[in-house]
């Protein structure tokens, strides 16, 4: 036996069906205890509920929705559009200035690494040319 789902319970509570349907759903609940328990409290729920007189909305409460609406609609686009412009920046800038650092660190570890050699040079004149000669030491 196959019991009532959702949409059957509403649709019977509202007497919303065709007669065979119906019938079915009748034929059922004299067959499951369960169900027609269901049936007794959903009835109470639903006869409270459409009993109720409804609220009328406070004066003016409709428009401050939909002007709240719309201004956080209006955040929403600009955020839209900056945000992924700032992430874009911000990553670009991150990245050039890790060139820079990474171009720095390496020219340093390479002066670092360099063994300093002496040198002792000499200054010669050669057709009004001064020329300069070193000589390396280890």
């Amino acid at each position: 036996m196959i019991c009532l789902d959702k949409k059957d319970w509403l649709y019977y509570l509202r007497s919303d069906l065709d007669d065979n349907r119906r019938r079915e759903i009748e034929e059922h609940l004299n067959q499951c205890s369960r169900c027609r328990e269901l049936s007794g409290e959903y009835a109470r729920v639903y006869n409270t509920l459409d009993s109720m007189e409804g609220l009328e909305p406070a004066t003016g409460f409709p428009s401050r929705v939909r002007q709240a609406a719309a201004a956080r609609h209006q955040i929403k686009s600009w955020k839209r559009v900056m945000l992924p412009a700032l992430a874009t920046a911000a990553a670009a800038a991150s990245l050039i200035a890790g060139i820079f650092l990474g171009q720095s660190l390496f020219q340093s570890i390479q002066i670092e690494d360099t063994p300093q050699q002496s040198q002792t040079g000499a200054n010669m004149h050669y057709e009004g040319t001064e020329v300069e000669f070193y000589n390396q030491g280890g």
